[in-house]
């Protein structure tokens, strides 16, 4: 995806007979960044987006999905996708990393820390575990749900999207 933006910003920029500086002067970053850009090594940020439009005269949404005919609706939803999909692995990074929080207790005990303080970690990192082992299900949970529901649209299956209590119409 990031290719099909590159070539269609060096394209915009290529149109507007602007070369990598002078779109770099305009847009306020280096003629490298511009390079990597169009190359597909980065996106364009948020602050950047509205300049790039403005100097290239194009929307945000044809930049994003890389087209002059983009469909407005159709580039939000894939970006929400993936957003959906980044947020589950995150919740499920920050699982597995609580997981190992609670290694810091042995030092405790270690370096010769009262009874009270030692019981108190270990049940402090008991808790931190469970919760770990907890958000890193979850999030996996939702990442293969993200994925099977990506499948299902690929393939042509329509989800069901009826309210609970409401029955389908019947060939009326």
């Amino acid at each position: 995806m990031t290719d099909k933006i590159g070539a269609y910003l060096a394209w915009k920029r290529m149109e507007q007979a602007l070369s990598k500086e002078e779109l770099a002067q305009k847009v306020g970053v280096s003629p490298a960044r511009i390079a990597e850009w169009e190359s597909g090594k980065r996106l364009p940020g948020v602050f950047q987006l509205e300049l790039l439009c403005n100097v290239l005269g194009c929307t945000v949404t044809q930049l994003l999905a890389g087209e002059e005919a983009a469909n407005a609706d159709e580039v939000l939803l894939k970006l929400l996708r993936k957003l959906e999909k980044y947020k589950a692995l995150g919740i499920a990074l920050v699982g597995l990393l609580l997981t190992q929080l609670p290694l810091t207790t042995h030092y405790a005990v270690e370096m010769g820390a009262g009874q009270f303080v030692t019981g108190l970690l270990t049940g402090i990192s008991v808790g931190v575990s469970l919760l770990g082992v907890f958000l890193f299900a979850y999030g996996l949970v939702q990442f293969l749900k993200n994925q099977g529901e990506k499948q299902d649209a690929t393939s042509g299956k329509s989800a069901d999207l009826t309210q609970p209590g409401e029955e389908k119409e019947q060939g009326k």
